[in-house]
């Protein structure tokens, strides 16, 4: 789960208003072309989904939903194996030790991705 300090207002445009550091416990979606009040509003509902694959995973994991969250972590891992595999390895000499090795990550990781996957198709829930 993501934290982050927000400042929360209070007596918005009256004499009265004020400023009050908070934190932020999750992250959510918030459209960007809402209005300024409509994006506050969404940003203080605490029963939206996070935002992102890996915080939702969080989320679902946390509370028990390995279906849904076990899929968000393979997407995660996907993810991460494009990085190692793909980005990282664009930064080094082709053919050297460490593209080697960087390639040979990004397999293992997209084996797990896809071994996560599959678990969460089979995986049995405790009721």
């Amino acid at each position: 789960m993501s934290t982050g300090l927000v400042a929360m207002v209070s007596g918005l445009a009256t004499r009265a208003e004020s400023k009050q550091p908070r934190l932020l416990l999750t992250q959510v979606y918030v459209p960007s072309l809402a209005d300024t009040e409509e994006q506050a509003a969404v940003a203080t509902r605490k029963d939206l989904l996070a935002y992102g694959e890996l915080a939702r995973a969080s989320y679902y994991l946390e509370h028990g939903e390995l279906r849904p969250g076990l899929k968000d972590v393979a997407e995660v891992l996907e993810e991460l194996a494009h990085l190692v595999g793909r980005v990282a390895a664009g930064y080094v000499s082709r053919g050297s030790e460490a593209e080697s090795s960087l390639r040979v990550e990004m397999e293992l990781i997209t084996h797990a991705a896809a071994r996560v996957g599959k678990l969460a198709d089979e995986v049995e829930v405790a009721e």
